[in-house]
């Protein structure tokens, strides 16, 4: 294999992989929080692929099965463990990902030969919260089937453009709640697998992005290796794990009753409340025009700011820094507002 570096060591024996490649020189600040939020986000999807996986194997994505089996699920107390583990993580991507997209704006990371990156972050951010979506369907309370009666409404306004795959209407022999399934677990890990390939290996070939003020002076002045980095993602990964897992045991995942069909009676979950309000303006076409506004809000910051500075007090970036603050206030604000509205009838 090409790409493994193959070294002899002084004895003359040979081996396939020698630690100092790992001693290469990264920027002090590579050590910081806000430049280990992409190496958690990576950690993050990882837990959720292997709690996933074990959760699977007691799943049932069938409409008549799929609640009573979460139930049990959550009465085994190791599988009711691995469910929280899951659930927390999955409530925690969100914040982890706006947060980085902040320290990004705020470093100018965005610019020059890392607008590539910018812009696959994008696609990883609607492709994570299209899982997510997928996930809290498949829990198949009462929340998951009307997300789920929702998505098919959608589905049936796009169906000359593929949108027939998400509706019931494609097959009879197929329940739509074992396409979301197979869409959650296969399809959209794989584009997730892929989409992380790219995005690593872009980081790879630019490097890791430093602080504005050491740009240019970071490799003089370096004292930490990549392999130093590895041991500090090691250590806030391993935080981040005892953390979700204390939530798991001390706020544990519970089951809610099936649901109850011909009725919209409850609130999507807090990461998909921002919908709630404005469904009342748009319909259930708020699903695609509020993500779109957002994906739009992120898309043209690299295009508004094209200046090499990187400082945020200064040019064009103040913009950027602007759009990407506003879009989680736009949230909390929606969330807020979605709290004090009664349950409505939008389908």
């Amino acid at each position: 294999m090409d790409s493994i570096e193959h070294v002899s060591d002084n004895n003359g024996s040979s081996k396939w992989f020698d630690i100092n490649v790992l001693r290469y020189a990264v920027p002090n600040s590579a050590n910081s929080f806000g430049y280990v939020l992409g190496s958690l986000l990576l950690f993050s999807f990882l837990v959720m692929g292997i709690t996933g996986a074990l959760l699977g194997l007691f799943y049932t994505p069938n409409p008549q099965l799929a609640n009573q089996s979460v139930t049990e699920i959550t009465n085994n107390v190791f599988m009711r463990y691995i469910r929280g583990v899951h659930i927390w993580t999955a409530e925690i991507i969100p914040v982890l990902i706006f947060l980085h997209i902040i320290r990004i704006t705020l470093t100018g990371s965005y610019k020059g030969k890392r607008q590539i990156n910018w812009f696959l972050g994008i696609i990883l951010l609607l492709t994570t919260f299209t899982l997510i979506f997928t996930g809290s369907v498949l829990k198949w309370d009462q929340a998951g089937f009307e997300a789920l009666a929702h998505f098919e409404e959608i589905g049936k306004i796009f169906a000359p453009l593929g949108g027939i795959l998400f509706t019931s209407e494609l097959t009879v022999t197929a329940p739509l709640l074992s396409r979301i399934y197979l869409f959650h677990v296969s399809i959209l890990p794989m584009v997730l697998i892929l989409l992380i390939g790219a995005h690593v290996t872009v980081i790879k070939l630019v490097g890791i992005s430093s602080l504005p003020k050491e740009e240019k002076i970071w490799r003089q002045e370096s004292q930490i290796s990549f392999l130093d980095h590895i041991k500090a993602v090691t250590l806030y990964s391993i935080s981040f794990f005892v953390a979700i897992s204390v939530l798991s045991l001390f706020f544990p995942a519970v089951s809610r009753p099936a649901p109850i069909v011909g009725t919209e009676v409850s609130r999507p979950d807090w990461i998909f409340l921002p919908w709630y309000p404005l469904e009342n303006i748009w319909g259930v076409m708020a699903i695609v025009i509020f993500p779109s506004i957002i994906t739009f809000l992120l898309f043209i910051i690299p295009l508004i700011d094209r200046e090499e500075n990187r400082n945020p007090r200064k040019g064009r970036q103040r913009i950027a820094v602007a759009i990407v603050l506003f879009i989680p206030l736009m949230i909390l604000v929606l969330n807020i507002l979605s709290g004090v509205l009664k349950p409505a009838q939008h389908l």
